[in-house]
């Protein structure tokens, strides 16, 4: 049984508190657990729990989750090379953001048993960024520099590789990539010119700002703006098989919370945090930290509405956009369709969005 009390290391990863377990020793605002729930537990590819994807658990607070009987753990971990195998391992029951890894593992020849059941995010959402100052205007302008990544197994690192190829650079030799950390590290390695650009994702520029390290985003390719496709929530085929139930209700309360977020980012901001108060910032007003966490749910915003190109659902893979999803990871040979599957997407958007929009707008603080 796992652990939903405080922090504790788990084979490499973090378990994050719970919804219940913060509502039970913080008195947070919850309603009270059934004893016949269900557990399910799911991981984020990093070590922080960002308030720009707080659409994912805000409908633990509001209750969402417990009306389909599930009661989930909210995991942190090292990113998605850790997810992958700790999803495949099943030691966590779902995933969101390990799309690269499985189309990747394909291209060479293997089957990873795994499958995406709801795209998350309709959209890349990394990007190149300079300081507000630099005279480099374009990718193509990067050659001979040095660029910031998260880490050497991020998957922004796939993305500047082929916006770099795109622009007409190779590189493997006509750039440099260094692994500078996130937040506070990242910005201090731009302006102390450890590195001459950085590549991230798109809140991440906000949080630099928060530091006093701004940025100047350079213009995503246009065959990266087209591509309406990305993160995807996955699990392995046999849970699918044995919990298909339980997998409906789940992505069913992660649209309900979208719903909810977007509405009102700002009272999803401030439920992320009272489920979580360690993610809330230290030496700064509550108001500053919420309206900066509520500006992390709106530049993510537009990769999670539900009517994307041909698509009105949330969640629904659009084939041609997971085709150019391939090319954008240089893995043509391999179909996407594969791995992925909108068996379940016609239930989980078996809801009516209004009366949830009206709690949004509606909600305040407690």
């Amino acid at each position: 049984m796992r652990r939903r009390w405080g922090r504790g290391s788990v084979s490499g990863w973090t378990l994050v508190l719970s919804a219940c377990a913060v509502a039970g020793a913080l008195a947070v605002p919850h309603l009270g657990w059934a004893a016949d729930l269900r557990d399910v537990s799911f991981a984020i590819n990093s070590k922080v729990l960002p308030p720009g994807i707080a659409n994912l658990w805000v409908g633990d607070h509001l209750g969402y989750f417990k009306a389909e009987g599930l009661r989930p753990d909210w995991w942190t971990s090292e990113g998605a090379g850790q997810t992958f195998q700790l999803l495949v391992a099943g030691r966590v029951d779902m995933t969101v953001g390990v799309q690269d890894p499985i189309l990747l593992r394909a291209a060479k020849g293997e089957d990873p048993p795994l499958v995406m059941l709801y795209n998350y995010n309709r959209g890349v959402i990394y990007q190149l960024a300079v300081k507000p100052d630099s005279p480099i205007r374009q990718p193509a302008e990067l050659k001979g520099k040095r660029i910031g990544i998260l880490s050497l197994g991020h998957p922004a690192l796939t993305y500047a590789k082929l916006v770099l190829k795109d622009a007409g650079l190779n590189p493997e030799t006509d750039v440099e990539f260094l692994a500078v950390g996130q937040g506070a590290s990242a910005g201090r390695a731009l302006y102390d010119r450890q590195v001459d650009a950085l590549a991230y994702w798109d809140f991440h520029w906000l949080q630099l700002e928060t530091f006093g390290t701004p940025v100047r985003t350079l213009p995503q390719p246009p065959f990266i703006q087209r591509i309406q496709a990305g993160h995807a929530i996955t699990v392995r085929r046999d849970f699918l098989q044995r919990h298909r139930r339980d997998l409906v209700g789940f992505l069913r309360a992660v649209a309900k919370g979208t719903v909810f977020a977007l509405e009102s980012p700002e009272a999803a901001a401030w439920i992320h945090f009272q489920m979580f108060p360690v993610a809330k910032p230290k030496g700064i007003e509550e108001d500053v930290a919420l309206a900066r966490a509520a500006a992390e749910l709106r530049v993510r915003g537009p990769l999670l509405q539900r009517d994307v190109g041909p698509s009105h659902l949330f969640g629904e893979f659009i084939p041609e956009a997971w085709t150019a999803y391939g090319r954008f990871l240089g893995v043509e040979g391999v179909q996407p369709a594969r791995f992925y599957t909108n068996e379940l997407i016609a239930e989980v958007n078996q809801f009516d969005p209004a009366p949830i929009q009206q709690a949004a707008r509606a909600f305040r603080r407690k």
